[in-house]
């Protein structure tokens, strides 16, 4: 049981911070998520959201004579429409098909220091429906979506590491990941007879479970300062709102407990999905990227390129053999696999190299993300963004000010506070700091409801917020503090039917204001997925027919 924190307001007005301690400013950053290879979220299951149907929307692709910073546009365009919009999908993540034919969207919805998995189902791309997660209540879970079958995976509410698998996301069968409760699987890498499940450890830090003891959810937002001889330990809201400042001696903790901890991972291995033993990762330290490769196995890339294997091999999870691509590209069908290699992008056809990096064709590679690399024997497609432009200097207002009415006053945040006004006479009533800001104001924080309550100057409470509401206040003064004229991020299209040459389109006016979150090759549709920016709340689909390849 959640230990609750003393119910009384908290004198602070007037207090004085002792000579040279260094508070914690805390600024809210804008998450740009990309990359279904990349994300792994841990999410908490919620509410479904309402399946939305729209009017498809044709949006014609740029001309090919234009150009783009660092950029020559080539080729005939891609048609992109936008197929859909999705309420309260978040971030759309990776789109694929099912066994049953009918498409998967996973997406996912961001809180304040955590997230939840959402699943639509489409017939057709263009009315959607909400799926459940699996029954089972997992705590935290992951989506991926292999050979047509759906693959949730993290722990149970028994904390125990699972894996749930599901062919049309309605019902779900639950494979247990060893008996060892704390851990929670964290990537899912099949091939044809092999299972591999990645896992971490769960277990919290002593500073972590006493804060979460005595301050609840909350607790896991608390850290340290330290002025280089003292250690406080710091507990804070959103927007940065500090509402706790202990010694570590105050929650019985020794310096030892406030040390950091990184949690431990290991890799289990099934070839019946039954019975589960310890597996290795292949050779050398470094991110790799696994797929099925060419005769069944289970394949990753090797750290190092080029002095040795381009990849290992491994049917048992345990003895891992050295693999080449081969050289020279590959006329008529391809079945790509995409990967992050060696700092760049390349495409594989088995166990070929169908193409180079695509960071060739930038200017300024460096200045450029690949958001998504997608395809099938249809076709190949790439998505960059421009990370970095030249002309755009300043990414925040030089002093943003944000108001909205709440419970009959009016707030005004700022920078460094949050004002509470008297909607008739503009005067400020309360002021709490924010990012690390000074404060005037008495408050208190309940526990069990995780609220803050802002008293005025005789203890009476003024106004309210929750945890959330305090959280959609910093995604909207993060959002208002940005220029009016700041110019969407650049997206740029890289498609291929035929594996020899590149079609290359500036797609920015297409999304519009929105950053592209993942793709997918269907048949011969392309699927793109989009969030507003900076919003990043609400999902996009766009889609784009495939011609037939040419031929190399």
């Amino acid at each position: 049981m959640t230990a609750p924190i003393p119910d009384t307001p908290h004198e602070t007005a007037g207090r004085q911070t002792p000579p040279g301690r260094r508070r914690l400013a805390l600024g809210a950053a804008l998450a740009l998520v990309a990359g279904a290879a990349a994300l792994f979220a841990a999410t908490q299951p919620g509410p479904p959201p309402q399946a939305v149907e729209t009017t498809t929307t044709t949006v014609a692709p740029p001309l090919v004579t234009t150009t783009t910073l660092g950029v020559e546009l080539q080729g005939e365009p891609l048609e992109l429409q936008v197929a859909a919009e999705l309420d309260r999908v978040g971030i759309p993540n990776r789109i694929a098909q099912l066994a049953s034919g009918e498409l998967l969207l996973v997406g996912y919805e961001y809180g304040w220091g955590e997230s939840r998995a959402v699943l639509l189902l489409s017939p057709d791309g263009d009315r959607w429906r909400e799926a459940d997660l699996p029954p089972f209540s997992p705590t935290s879970t992951s989506v991926e979506v292999i050979d047509g079958r759906i693959y949730a995976y993290g722990a149970g509410t028994d904390g125990r590491p699972a894996i749930w698998i599901s062919d049309d996301a309605r019902e779900w069968t639950v494979i247990p990941v060893g008996e060892e409760p704390g851990w929670r699987v964290s990537a899912v890498l099949i091939a044809d007879d092999l299972v591999m499940a990645e896992l971490f450890e769960e277990e919290e830090s002593p500073l972590t479970e006493e804060l979460v003891r005595r301050f609840g959810p909350l607790g896991r937002h608390g850290g340290t300062a330290s002025d280089g001889t003292n250690v406080w330990v710091i507990v804070h809201l959103p927007l940065g709102i500090q509402i706790a400042e202990l010694a570590p001696e105050e929650l019985g903790l020794t310096p030892e407990d406030l040390e950091y901890r990184e949690s431990q991972t290991r890799v289990m291995a099934t070839t019946d999905l039954e019975r589960w033993y310890e597996a290795t990762r292949p050779p050398g330290d470094a991110t790799r990227w696994y797929f099925r490769g060419p005769d069944g196995a289970l394949w990753a890339t090797a750290p190092t390129p080029g002095e040795g294997p381009d990849a290992y091999a491994t049917r048992d999870g345990i003895t891992w053999e050295p693999r080449q691509f081969g050289d020279g590209a590959s006329a008529g069908r391809f079945d790509v696999t995409a990967m992050a290699f060696d700092g760049s992008y390349l495409v594989v056809r088995g166990a070929q190299v169908v193409s180079g990096s695509l960071r060739e064709h930038l200017a300024h590679p460096d200045w450029w993300w690949f958001t998504s690399v997608t395809g099938n024997d249809h076709g190949l497609v790439a998505v960059a963004s421009l990370q970095y432009d030249p002309q755009r200097e300043t990414l925040v207002r030089e002093n943003p000010t944000y108001e909205k009415a709440h419970q009959g006053h009016l707030i005004r945040l700022t920078l460094t506070g949050l004002e509470v006004l008297d909607p008739d006479s503009g005067d400020v009533l309360s002021r709490i700091g924010t990012r690390g800001g000074s404060t005037d104001a008495r408050y208190r924080f309940d526990v069990p409801t995780q609220t803050l309550h802002l008293l005025d100057g005789e203890g009476r409470e003024l106004v309210t917020f929750t945890v959330e509401e305090l959280a959609t206040l910093e995604r909207e003064f993060d959002i208002a503090s940005q220029p009016e004229d700041l110019k969407p991020p650049t997206v740029v299209l890289f498609s291929t039917t035929d594996a020899c040459s590149w079609t290359v389109q500036d797609i920015t006016g297409t999304v519009g204001r929105s950053f592209v979150t993942g793709s997918g090759v269907i048949d011969r549709t392309l699927y793109v997925l989009a969030a507003p920016w900076p919003e990043l709340q609400q999902g996009q689909v766009l889609r784009a027919e495939l011609p037939d390849g040419s031929g190399c």
